[in-house]
């Protein structure tokens, strides 16, 4: 099996919007308690994620694939825009999502160490306080990657859990 990180192209927006529905899915079912952020449009489908376009429009974001044996399997979206209001980034990993059937084999801990090498800098990764998986997964994948300055910090007014910051 081969794993691959790569920018993605104009041409892969529609594989990216593809994509996120299952992502905008897998946070539905930690929705808070009466939030309709998370219904369903009236053909089916989520609301596309509002930042999508500016990936391909704007400096300071990179789209990413990931591919397994050329299929794809998740995306990160990174940015440079900090989600604490003292903070600041090179490198923010606004989203990051690996497809439920691909989960718990080392594939997101690998990809996210390829993610790192092609953007290295200052970094990072805020996740919400009512995501678990995220809050398990993140800690133990930094770590296995060897970044350095690793700390947690609260998201004080601006985010509503914890914030890692690091050089990778």
């Amino acid at each position: 099996m081969i794993l691959t990180v790569s920018p993605a192209t104009p041409a892969d927006s529609a594989l990216l919007a593809g994509l996120m529905q299952f992502y905008i899915y897998d946070f539905s079912e930690i929705a808070p308690e009466g939030s309709r952020d998370y219904d369903v449009e009236p053909d089916g489908l989520f609301r596309p994620y509002p930042y999508l376009d500016a990936y391909w429009q704007e400096d300071g974001r990179w789209p990413l694939i990931f591919r397994l044996d050329g299929a794809a399997i998740g995306f990160a979206l990174v940015n440079q825009i900090s989600n604490r209001a003292d903070g600041f980034v090179e490198r923010n990993m606004a989203e990051f999502f690996i497809m439920r059937q691909h989960r718990r084999r080392g594939l997101a801990a690998a990809a996210l160490a390829q993610v790192l090498k092609l953007h290295p800098g200052r970094w990072e990764v805020a996740v919400l306080d009512r995501n678990p998986g995220a809050l398990a997964f993140w800690p133990k994948a930094l770590g296995a990657a060897g970044v350095n300055e690793l700390e947690r910090l609260d998201g004080g007014e601006t985010w509503a859990g914890p914030v890692w910051t690091f050089t990778a």
